[in-house]
């Protein structure tokens, strides 16, 4: 509630979905964009290290990240370092 002069107004609850920037695409749509880019180079291999693409593999499909790390040569995509890497 706020005073706005000499009356009590309430203003109505806003409802929040997504940045705009995110525009339609899904949640499953991201996710097979990320699995498509991680076929295509692996993020844990030591030519295409990329953390970032680590985090987002992680946040979306824990199993995808461990058959990941596995393929290239990590016990688990936790243990992972680039000095290990194939």
């Amino acid at each position: 509630m706020v005073w706005h002069r000499s009356r009590l107004t309430t203003h109505r609850p806003v409802r929040v979905t997504r940045p705009a920037f995110m525009g339609d695409t899904s949640m499953k749509e991201s996710n097979e964009r990320i699995t498509a880019f991680s076929d295509a180079s692996n993020p844990w291999s030591k030519q295409y290290w990329h953390l970032t693409s680590q985090a987002r593999i992680i946040l979306l499909d824990r199993a995808e990240a461990d058959r990941l790390a596995r393929a290239a040569g990590h016990k688990d995509w936790l243990s992972a370092r680039v000095k290990n890497a194939r």
